[in-house]
């Protein structure tokens, strides 16, 4: 919201209107009709989930890997 008031005055002899004043009132209302729009929104949970199957995949093949390790030195085969 703002409001501007002004006044003006003058000496000169063929202004009518002197002393002039002017006054404005504005009100400005927002609304974020756009927000959580676009590609980069609606891929994000896409995104998210590939990366959870990439950390998924690393974490298992560390897990046959220690178990494949595990079981070499407890059977004493290199």
């Amino acid at each position: 919201m703002g409001w501007n008031n002004s006044k003006v005055k003058t000496n000169n002899p063929f202004n009518d209107l002197n002393p002039n004043t002017n006054s404005n009132v504005s009100l400005q209302i927002q609304q974020r009709i756009l927000q959580g729009f676009g590609l980069a929104v609606n891929n994000r949970n896409i995104r998210v989930a590939k990366n959870n199957i990439y950390v998924s995949d690393l974490v298992f093949k560390q897990q046959v890997m220690t178990t494949v390790s595990a079981m070499s030195i407890s059977t004493g085969t290199w």
